[in-house]
């Protein structure tokens, strides 16, 4: 810190992030003297520095030590922070794990039934398939019977028709033959 020079400010600025005020005393480098003299904020000399107003405000030096305190609470915060943010990280990755895992739990489990179901599907679907084709062939033969019933009932009709009519012939021939013979 022996490189450093004390001025005072005779405009406001920033250095670096602080804000320096009007007539506030700042400690400076030689980097920062020649860019604040250059920018009109600063003097160069001792003898002008003497003639620049102070401000009743802290110097810098004695900001630092006050906030330093409050930084090394900031940096505690800051750490924690990031601590925490670390951890919330880690539980996002772990919940992200476990949802894909039981997501693909789910999917096995939803391939696995599913395939089950269309088997057993394919399955009954077979099975109807030949139920229906055994209903269908017993109607088949069901009908043929029947027609063949039928069949066979419309020839003993018409059989049974021949066999009165001839009967009906037989009594007509025998009553003319009785009538004929008296």
């Amino acid at each position: 810190m022996s490189n450093l020079v004390e001025r005072t400010a005779k405009s406001d600025f920033n250095l670096g992030t602080q804000p320096i005020r009007k007539g506030q005393i700042v400690n400076l480098d030689a980097l920062q003297l020649d860019q604040l003299v250059a920018a009109g904020c600063v003097e160069r000399s001792d003898a002008l520095n003497a003639l620049v107003p102070v401000a009743s405000l802290p110097d810098t030096q004695r900001l630092a030590e006050v906030n330093a305190p409050v930084d090394a609470e900031q940096a505690l915060l800051a750490e924690a922070r990031q601590i925490a943010d670390q951890e919330l990280a880690e539980l996002d990755r772990r919940t992200s794990e476990r949802r894909a895992a039981a997501l693909a739990e789910l999917e096995r489990f939803n391939t696995e039934h599913t395939g089950a179901l269309s088997d057993a599907r394919t399955r009954a679907d077979t099975e109807l398939s030949g139920i229906t084709n055994e209903v269908t062939e017993a109607r088949r033969k069901a009908d043929a019977e029947i027609a063949e019933i039928q069949g066979g009932v419309s020839a003993a009709r018409a059989a049974a028709d021949a066999e009165l009519a001839k009967i009906a012939q037989e009594v007509e021939d025998a009553k003319s033959k009785n009538k004929g013979s008296k």
